[in-house]
C-alpha cells in the first residue's frame, strides 16, 4: 500500500512540473527586438517569438515593392536555431527541411550584427553582408 502511494506521489509530482516548450538556443535570444539595416535605415528586422520558435521577419523595401509579399507573406520570415561560431542556422518559415548555416558576426554584442544577404534571402545569388543595428 506504502508503494503504490508513493508511486501515486511521484506521478503526481512529476506531471505537475512546470515543462518549457522553448526549445531556442539562448545564443539566438539576443536578435529578439527590432533592428535597422545600417545602409538602407526605412528597411527593418523584426526577431521575435512564435510557437516556440525564433522568427526573423525582412520587413524591407524588397518585401514591400515584391509581388510574392501578396501571395505568400510567410516567404518572408525565417526561423532561426542556433547562432555559434560565425554562423547562423536558419531555413524558410514553416518549413520541414533542414536548418542551412550562413555567415554571421556581431559586430557590437548585442547591438550591431552583420549577416549574410542568402540567410534572409535565399534567391540573391550575389554574395555580400547585411549590417543590422537594434532600434528596440
Amino acid at each position: 500500500m506504502k508503494a503504490i502511494i508513493l508511486y501515486l506521489l511521484s506521478a503526481i509530482l512529476f506531471f505537475s512540473c512546470k515543462k518549457s516548450s522553448n526549445n531556442i538556443n539562448t545564443s539566438a535570444t539576443a536578435l529578439l527586438g527590432k533592428w535597422v539595416n545600417a545602409a538602407q535605415r526605412l528597411d527593418t528586422l523584426d526577431v521575435y517569438i512564435e510557437n516556440s520558435k525564433l522568427i526573423m521577419f525582412d520587413n524591407s523595401l524588397y518585401l514591400r515593392t515584391n509581388y510574392l509579399a501578396w501571395i505568400n507573406y510567410d516567404y518572408f520570415k525565417r526561423e532561426v536555431k542556433n547562432i555559434q561560431d560565425e554562423l547562423i542556422f536558419v531555413r524558410p518559415y514553416k518549413s520541414n527541411s533542414g536548418y542551412i548555416d550562413n555567415y554571421f558576426k556581431w559586430l557590437t554584442p548585442n547591438s550591431k550584427f552583420e549577416i549574410q544577404v542568402q540567410a534572409l534571402h535565399p534567391e540573391r545569388s550575389a554574395l555580400y553582408n547585411i549590417t543590422y543595428e537594434k532600434v528596440q
